[in-house]
């Protein structure tokens, strides 16, 4: 990956001048949005939107309330893309101290010919002690293909092409005991299917799609102060997914994620962010499901999909620093390691990353623009709103 000084400066530029055009958020990395950085970014902007426009927004009135928005995305996967969509908010009671029911409904397309779209959203009891988290999706992405496993990864010359897409519904039933704590079950369905493969080899023979019911446990402690731009405060996810696929003549697998995440402010202006994740597949998964290296959250600097397996481990720190007003820099490094078992574990196969950013504050928007670097002179612009974590 090659980019131009010209290039970089253009980019973000774009990204500074359409935050002005835009009515609510500019988003990144539109494939991700779905998941809880998405309803995060989501929920903030509601409750940004809500103080800006208190008269827009009156308590004893339940009706939906509707923003449209309007976005630009970039990275390596999808390139330059546009993200259009709605944000409906409204309570299902008149306490103004219950958190805000959202739905939102996407849709994105990028110049690599990639697709996307769905609906997400979170629906309150009326006393605020239930919550259904509810999501469809669906993706259609051109995309590279190195393989599997860390020795294909490392090898550039595997790099070929593949079309894959998918769709998901989940739908998660919570329990809020506390203000902290969310916990309950859920259900969902899943499809993926792969295609145009340049390098059919690389596949080692493994199924070109599939499908299956799924059912878990959801886990969540957050104690942050700010969930797009954390400055103090801890948060832990735990995911336990059953993937029953006899259903549909597969065989069953299981998947265990973690994630933990720690902030704290040293001195002014400061903040020492920390993540750790793991990702675990059990059982006949399929390759669709694994977790996979890169993107705008985690292991910076790689292409999202280089290196895939089926399980992963890793860490990283990042050091934010308010420089002038609304700006402000980080730096941040770490490392990840992706292994098909925990009996094949090779820890000199563990790769860094590292890299800094600019942040620039614009009506409580947080924009980024990170610049990450990885193994073998790999490096990445990744250019989107709020923190990476």
């Amino acid at each position: 990956m090659r980019y131009e000084p010209s290039r970089f400066y253009f980019l973000l530029f774009g990204i500074i001048t359409l935050s002005f055009l835009s009515p609510t958020i500019l988003f990144s990395q539109v494939q991700n949005k779905y998941d809880s950085t998405y309803i995060a970014s989501i929920n903030d902007t509601v409750q940004r939107y809500i103080r800006n426009h208190p008269w827009k927004f009156k308590p004893e009135s339940n009706r939906l309330k509707v923003i449209p928005y309007f976005g630009v995305s970039y990275n390596e996967e999808t390139n330059f893309g546009a993200v259009v969509g709605t944000i409906g908010y409204y309570r299902n009671g008149n306490d103004t101290l219950l958190p805000v029911s959202i739905a939102s409904i996407m849709a994105g397309a990028s110049i690599n010919k990639s697709f996307y779209g769905g609906i997400r959203g979170l629906n309150y009891s009326r006393k605020g002690t239930f919550l259904l988290d509810y999501k469809f999706k669906y993706f259609y992405n051109s995309r590279y293909f190195w393989g599997f496993g860390f020795e294909n990864g490392d090898n550039n010359s595997n790099k070929s092409s593949m079309i894959e897409s998918g769709m998901e519904v989940r739908a998660d039933f919570l329990y809020k005991p506390v203000k902290e704590i969310l916990i309950g079950p859920f259900i969902g369905f899943e499809y993926y299917s792969s295609s145009d493969f340049s390098s059919p080899e690389l596949i080692e023979g493994s199924p070109l799609y599939s499908r299956s019911f799924k059912a878990g446990i959801r886990f969540d402690y957050d104690s942050r102060d700010n969930v797009s731009s954390p400055g103090k405060g801890l948060y832990i996810a735990v995911r336990q997914v059953f993937y029953p696929g006899i259903v549909f003549g597969f065989a069953p697998y299981y998947k265990t994620s973690l994630t933990t995440d720690f902030y704290f402010k040293a001195w002014e202006g400061s903040v020492f962010a920390f993540d750790v994740f793991g990702d675990f597949n059990y059982g006949d998964s399929p390759w669709f499901v694994w977790p996979q290296f890169g993107g705008d959250t985690r292991m910076r600097g790689y292409y999202e999909g280089r290196y895939r397996d089926r399980n992963m481990l890793s860490a990283q720190m990042e050091i934010r620093q308010r420089v002038y007003k609304s700006h402000s820099v980080a730096i941040f490094g770490g490392a990840g390691n992706i292994f098909h078992s925990f009996s094949s574990f090779n820890i000199k196969q563990t790769l860094p990353t590292y890299g800094a950013g600019y942040r620039f504050e614009f009506f409580g928007i947080l924009l980024r623009v990170d610049v990450g670097f990885g193994t073998h002179g790999q490096y990445a612009i990744l250019a989107g709103v709020n923190q990476a974590f």
